[in-house]
């Protein structure tokens, strides 16, 4: 359910099927999309990052 990556100590991970209101939180970019199933579109104008985001 949370995820926190070696590299970066400052973050934590939450999986959204976690969440009692799955509207609570929006997404502000897409990351890994190089692993996204291929009939999947993500066309809502977000920055997409083919692997993880550092920023």
């Amino acid at each position: 359910m949370f995820a926190r990556p070696g590299d970066a100590p400052a973050r934590l991970g939450v999986s959204l099927a976690t969440l009692d209101d799955r509207n609570a939180i929006r997404p502000a970019v897409h990351i890994w999309v190089s692993e996204k199933l291929d009939w999947l579109m993500l066309d809502d104008g977000l920055p997409q990052y083919r692997e993880g985001f550092v920023g």
